[in-house]
């Protein structure tokens, strides 16, 4: 301790030589040390002056402390070899995973449409195009009027209603915080990384003038003189974290909230919804919304769906 102090007492006097106010504080905080140390050394007896009671219970303190530390370093131990060991496990699952993924995707023979049956109506369908996009009707008019009420796929087959589901050789739960990072994932476990759903289009996407840039306020005409003005709330910050426009989460959220003008949503222009168009190539391509869903798909994901 004493070694310590003076070495704390050399320093202050090198460094702070030319600056004699800081000095002198340093010097008053060394003086209260070493008093707090004479103090400590005063109160301690020596060992001639203990009793055996007394020496007894110094030395059970002294073994209990020892014990605590060794007790403590032990603990920190295992918890370090386990936190490598979950690692490793974590690791070893994520590369057994890729693999299954990079072999299945090679070797995909998912189709999800029937091909070769041939897509024509069966009967007068006009009376029925109220009825094209109802659950309950659906099935029944899937066989009658499959042409006209859009469930054709490239004009010639039929579309199948496609269940989404996790493919049952991904390690879907463990792999759900790589949902936005590996692109693999979500075609894998579409379930676990919630692409099995969309949002109902606001109801703006069925009135007359359709939205305004906000993809919220329904136009009250075709100049959308009522939409609320499209500016960004921040400059600095806006122009900071542009790469942030189309993210998930919250730096996407806020991005397209406070700096709608950064992230190119203040046009009419055809495309894909900032907030959406990561799903969008997946729902066309593996569940066919732009057939079975095209309100959805015309609201989130017109560009992707060739509805522009």
């Amino acid at each position: 301790m004493w070694k310590l102090l003076f070495a704390t007492f050399v320093v202050i006097c090198h460094a702070k030589s030319e600056n004699f106010s800081f000095m002198k504080e340093d010097m008053e905080k060394l003086e209260q040390e070493l008093k707090n140390v004479n103090l400590k050394e005063a109160a301690k007896k020596s060992l001639k002056d203990m009793t055996t009671d007394e020496l007894v219970e110094e030395l059970k303190k002294e073994i209990g402390f020892t014990k605590k530390s060794i007790e403590d370093n032990f603990k920190i131990n295992v918890d370090d070899i386990d936190l490598k060991k979950s690692e490793s496990l974590e690791d070893a699952m994520w590369a057994n995973t890729l693999s299954l993924m990079d072999k299945e995707l090679a070797d995909s023979t998912l189709k999800r449409n029937v091909d070769g049956q041939k897509c024509e109506d069966l009967v007068d369908c006009n009376p029925y195009k109220k009825f094209c996009d109802t659950a309950e009707y659906k099935p029944i008019l899937t066989k009658r009027c499959p042409k006209f009420c859009g469930y054709c796929h490239a004009g010639t087959t039929i579309v199948e209603e496609v269940e989404c589901k996790d493919n049952p050789s991904a390690q879907c739960k463990a792999l759900e915080k790589n949902c936005f990072k590996d692109p693999r994932v979500p075609k894998f476990c579409p379930k676990t990384c919630g692409m099995c759903r969309a949002e109902a289009p606001p109801k703006c996407s069925q009135s007359e003038f359709g939205c305004c840039w906000d993809k919220e306020t329904t136009k009250l005409d075709v100049e959308g003189k009522n939409c609320p003005e499209c500016e960004n709330v921040y400059n600095s910050a806006c122009q900071m974290f542009k790469a942030e426009c189309n993210s998930l989460l919250e730096p996407g959220v806020f991005m397209r909230k406070n700096c709608p003008k950064t992230c190119d949503l203040c046009s009419d222009e055809c495309k894909d919804s900032a907030k959406q168009s990561f799903y969008c190539a997946f729902w066309k391509n593996e569940l066919k919304w732009c057939e079975s869903k095209k309100d959805i798909m015309k609201h989130y994901c017109p560009k992707t769906c060739n509805f522009c």
